[in-house]
């Protein structure tokens, strides 16, 4: 078999390493195997049945996150580096609910099922949508200090598709605005039940399609939604989030960009097969050309785009632009 060939073999059967990782952090069997443990320690410890565990344990081997010695398991430094990264570990919980989401891939693409997504049906799961927030949070925590630097609100300040508004709710924390976090009711429920509401912070459920609000706000931010868009449908979007802003306002988004010739990752991660965020429409990674021209079809100048600190999902920007 070339290597070429064996590449394939290898992703075709690549969700059987992805489900079992995700398992394994849900379950605790990662945490159960401690300093080095049986088979049947770590059984008894998740209560699952042992046959099962050992197979399980056997992926696991396979994706060099833990190794047997002699009768007893023991994390690798790969899993021992996985069980300490906090931002992996929501990561896997999230996603350990995210896997039926592309059961329906081919249901999707013949066009045999439409309407709502996984996400919308999910976030009436209320352990979906915690698993949500959480990795989230831990996602958007490394980011703080890159973002602190960079993007410095004042006054009122509206977080739109906030999730669990990380960034906001430390504005808020450190007493340099007010903020406004807005997301669908279920997403905005269980974030005030985790994060609680702040001093000057609220939470407001709806869908920012659909918002109309009391006030102009004078900033805007917004983390990955943009994606969720498509290529014809983006403008408006912005011109929507627009309208959420005083004259003058300042607009700052976290966003995938793609590069110009790279064709090949311009919709990667099916973003509405993933989440369902926008029903039937597939959303759109743009490059950062494609990005200002919707910006400025929607009133925005003094457009600027600087990278993110690589990290494990595609390349990231913080767009920031005002708006007349």
């Amino acid at each position: 078999m070339t290597r070429a060939y064996q590449s394939l073999f290898d992703e075709l059967r690549a969700y059987k390493h992805s489900r079992a990782l995700a398992v394994a952090f849900s379950t605790g069997l990662v945490d159960a195997i401690g300093d080095r443990a049986t088979t049947s320690d770590v059984a008894a410890r998740c209560s699952m049945r042992e046959d099962w565990t050992c197979s399980l344990l056997s992926v696991l081997a396979d994706a060099e996150v833990v190794e047997k010695i002699e009768d007893t398991w023991r994390l690798t430094n790969k899993g021992k580096d996985a069980v300490a990264n906090e931002a992996l570990r929501a990561f896997a919980g999230y996603h350990f609910h995210c896997y039926e989401a592309w059961l329906d891939l081919s249901g999707r693409c013949s066009g045999r099922i439409n309407g709502p997504g996984f996400h919308r049906r999910a976030s009436r799961n209320a352990e979906f949508v915690r698993s949500y927030l959480s990795s989230m949070e831990a996602i958007a925590r490394r980011n703080l200090p890159f973002l602190k630097e960079r993007f410095h609100p004042n006054g009122t300040v509206i977080d739109v598709g906030a999730g669990p508004s990380t960034f906001c709710r430390h504005l808020v924390a450190e007493q340099r605005c007010r903020v406004t976090a807005l997301d669908l009711p279920p997403i905005t429920k269980e974030a005030q039940r985790l994060f609680g509401c702040p001093a000057s912070f609220e939470w407001v459920a709806a869908d920012f399609r659909e918002y109309v609000p009391k006030q102009k706000y004078d900033a805007l931010f917004c983390s990955h939604l943009l994606e969720y868009a498509s290529k014809l449908e983006l403008p408006a979007w912005l011109l929507r989030m627009a309208g959420f802003i005083r004259s003058g306002g300042i607009g700052a988004f976290l966003t995938f960009l793609r590069a110009p010739d790279s064709e090949q990752i311009a919709q990667l991660d099916l973003f509405e097969l993933s989440t369902g965020v926008n029903g039937d429409i597939l959303g759109h990674v743009c490059t950062r050309d494609e990005l200002q021209e919707a910006l400025r079809i929607a009133g925005a100048s003094r457009i600027t785009c600087k990278p993110l600190p690589k990290g494990a999902s595609y390349p990231e920007y913080l767009v920031t632009c005002t708006w007349a």
